[in-house]
């Protein structure tokens, strides 16, 4: 039985770009959150982007991947990245490559 790939960073895309004070409470609550579910956020990095923000939260410890996305949906991840993830479920080999934030998005010709 091959190894079950675990993951220790949640990816959340967020497409608004909310007061400052709405931002923090944000950030705040996510660490609320995450000790409901018995974890701990041991950093998070931001970025903003064209529409919003990009988060990258740290974890004290690894999860599986469906735990993984579905934190990710509770956290406030993009709906249609959160569809994604859950068709990929079913995908073994790759399906953690895909759970990717980018800072910029490249338009195809």
């Amino acid at each position: 039985m091959a190894k079950q790939e675990m993951f220790n960073v949640l990816k959340v895309d967020i497409d608004l770009k909310p007061p400052d004070l709405w931002l923090q409470n944000w950030m705040d609550t996510r660490d609320v959150i995450l000790s409901y579910f018995g974890l701990e956020m041991k950093k998070i990095r931001y970025r903003p982007t064209e529409h919003g923000w990009h988060f990258w939260i740290h974890l004290d410890h690894e999860v599986d991947y469906d735990m993984m996305i579905m934190l990710q949906f509770i956290l406030g991840d993009d709906t249609n990245r959160c569809y994604f993830g859950l068709q990929r479920q079913g995908f073994k080999r790759f399906r953690g490559k895909f759970n990717m934030l980018f800072s910029k998005k490249r338009r195809l010709k």
